[in-house]
């Protein structure tokens, strides 16, 4: 196992306004290892948000580590639900924003790489002018063209509708395939956690608790479905 990321001993407790605590994780300790995919489920208000954020970097935690290969950072790339490209810039120039600096011939990669998702007839348009799910595949490939350590997708996919749902995910799979880069899925959804994860993360809180469950085929049986629906 060559891990990616290590999370030793978690520990993170919210304080109310009325004197209680929200325990969100207790001494949680996960291994993720380079090249697969995790997918993180569990229902609302369970702290999927906020373990994405600990690991990102966003949010401070009490206790325990999270090491990147070892050290204390890791080169991190997130897409959330909401795509959060520039409104003001074209979909070449929010590229370039992201990338410029990586790249000796940038303008080249992007070029190429919106050809493969189908995007470069709009590469001198702005955000407005494109569909919801035009600006996801855009957002998705500049977080992947900065090569990212870990790539982390909270939801991303949540608000479209499920024929672009579904083409997002295959999109990302395809990278994946060409780019074996490792990730984290954070979703609502069970049948999308089992098409895009190599494991799958159960989260539970009250009391907390993270089931792990490997999936060895992505013909998955009903038993297991069984399994991680009854976990939730």
């Amino acid at each position: 196992m060559d891990p990616l990321v290590e999370i030793k001993g978690l520990s993170k407790t919210y304080h109310n306004r009325d004197g209680s605590k929200t325990e969100i994780c207790n001494h949680l300790n996960l291994l993720v290892e380079k090249g697969k995919i995790y997918s993180l489920i569990g229902n609302s208000g369970c702290g999927k948000s906020t373990l994405i954020n600990m690991i990102g970097g966003f949010e401070k935690y009490q206790e325990g580590k999270i090491l990147y290969s070892g050290t204390n950072t890791g080169k991190i790339g997130i897409l959330f639900q909401d795509n959060v490209l520039f409104p003001w810039k074209t979909v070449m120039e929010n590229m370039l924003f992201a990338c410029r600096k990586l790249y000796s011939n940038p303008r080249s990669i992007i070029n190429e790489q919106l050809e493969l998702i189908g995007l470069a007839h709009v590469k001198d348009c702005y955000p407005e002018e494109l569909s919801g799910g035009m600006k996801q595949r855009v957002a998705l490939l500049r977080v992947l063209l900065t090569k990212p350590d870990l790539v982390i997708l909270d939801e991303a996919f949540g608000a479209l509708d499920f024929k672009t749902r579904q083409d997002m995910q295959d999109l990302f799979l395809e990278y994946h395939e060409r780019e074996k880069f490792t990730a984290i899925v954070v979703t609502h959804d069970l049948s999308e956690a089992l098409k895009l994860g190599d494991k799958v993360w159960i989260l539970k809180s009250k009391p907390f608790l993270c089931e792990e469950i490997e999936i060895s085929e992505k013909e998955v049986s009903s038993n297991l479905i069984t399994r991680m629906v009854s976990s939730l």
